[in-house]
């Protein structure tokens, strides 16, 4: 910390921060449009990003290329814990030394104490308090400090969250009322976008968590996915099928293949390159897609349908729902084919299934008990049955 800090302003004087003249000749740089332009765009095309965090760190670079601050601390409340901060120059311990410092005693943080009060939406260090209430003060000592976080100016905005997102502007030393005066007309410029796109993000979060919640009170199993392909959410019903070995490897891979296959024709249904005529029979095909997967004794019936853009935000989605079929008996085609039985065979393991014996099956055929109890002796290794009984179940498909 500099030896001596910007001496205390009157509030009045910093309730206009800066006179309309300086706000506009600072606007009216070139180059400072240009990046003005730039900082407004990735702050009103929230939804251009995969999700908010990444959104944050482009907002963080974007902010500090407009004000020239040496270092700049984003909390966006859109998560708890350590995660609501983007902070680079900061190293992960510190910032979660700060969250269980506050924690315990939430006075000790004396800059949002002081902001809060002060009831506006930008201030500079100055108009939180003076050198020596701050050079007396336990947080300056044991974290502004140690951070090199000096000529400190802050800006907050309410977007309907739990708490109100803020903006830490920083220096390595004080640069004067001049530059200081710059600093806040710029930040007083991308405050109303940076609220707005903060509300967006708290909207979406709000859309998929209600989501959520009715995924998980359906009873079938139900996937969510993005278009990508990329698993957002598995309902309970969906978790319990994949509670498995390998058997659940296959449905999960089943269902990304659907999701998948989905979602392409999804983004096809949603492309410039397409007539309308062409995008809706794209956007019908994508949403009656349905696979049908055996595994086991089981035969799941998995449906793939596009979930719309307003549910998550950026671009349709895929829905995928898994229902258990009860078991379909093997056609004599399937029972040759899976056990490489003749056809004859195929026809005696029918009435091994009915429970008939080798000499019921000599009378019902017309051929020889010994002719009878070979095909029997042939068919069983041939299918894996361990027993006569064995037999019927797996021709009915129980396993």
């Amino acid at each position: 910390m500099p030896t001596t800090l910007t001496t205390q302003r009157s509030a009045s004087r910093h309730a206009d921060h800066a006179p309309a003249a300086t706000g506009a000749a600072v606007l009216a740089d070139a180059t400072t449009l240009q990046r003005l332009e730039r900082t407004l765009q990735t702050l009103l095309a929230p939804l251009d990003y995969p999700d908010w965090q990444t959104w944050q760190v482009a907002v963080h670079g974007r902010l500090l290329e407009l004000t020239g601050a040496d270092s700049l601390c984003v909390f966006t409340p859109l998560a708890e814990g350590p995660g609501a901060w983007y902070s680079p120059h900061m190293s992960e311990e510190a910032m979660v030394a700060y969250g269980r410092r506050v924690a315990a005693d939430p006075s000790w943080e004396l800059v949002e104490t002081r902001f809060a009060a002060l009831g506006t939406d930008m201030a500079h260090e100055s108009q939180l308090y003076t050198r020596d209430e701050l050079e007396a003060h336990p947080f300056y000592r044991e974290f502004l400090l140690p951070n090199h976080i000096h000529d400190l100016t802050v800006a907050g905005v309410e977007f309907g969250g739990a708490m109100p997102a803020r903006l830490h502007f920083s220096n390595r030393a004080p640069r004067g009322e001049a530059w200081e005066a710059r600093r806040g007309a710029l930040v007083r410029a991308i405050l109303p976008a940076f609220r707005a796109a903060l509300g967006l993000w708290r909207q979406l979060g709000e859309r998929r968590a209600e989501l959520s919640r009715m995924m998980d009170a359906l009873p079938q199993a139900v996937f969510l996915y993005e278009a990508s392909g990329t698993l957002l959410h598995a309902n309970p019903g969906a978790a319990r099928l994949l509670d498995g070995g390998g058997d659940a490897e296959r449905l999960r891979a089943e269902a990304q293949r659907v999701a998948w296959s989905v979602g392409a024709m999804a983004r096809r249904a949603t492309s410039g390159l397409v007539t309308a005529g062409a995008r809706a029979q794209v956007a019908n095909a994508a949403s009656a897609h349905d696979r049908e997967l055996r595994v086991g004794a089981r035969t799941f019936r998995l449906h793939g349908a596009v979930a719309p853009a307003w549910m998550l935000g950026r671009e349709p989605g895929v829905l995928v729902t898994v229902e258990s079929a009860v078991a379909r008996p093997l056609t004599d085609t399937e029972v040759r084919e899976r056990f490489g039985l003749t056809t004859r065979e195929t026809e005696v393991a029918r009435l091994v299934a009915d429970g008939l014996s080798n000499q019921e099956i000599a009378d019902r055929l017309g051929v020889s008990f010994f002719t009878a109890r070979n095909h029997v002796e042939r068919l069983l290794p041939k299918m894996g049955a361990s027993n006569r009984a064995r037999v019927g179940a797996m021709l009915r498909g129980e396993t």
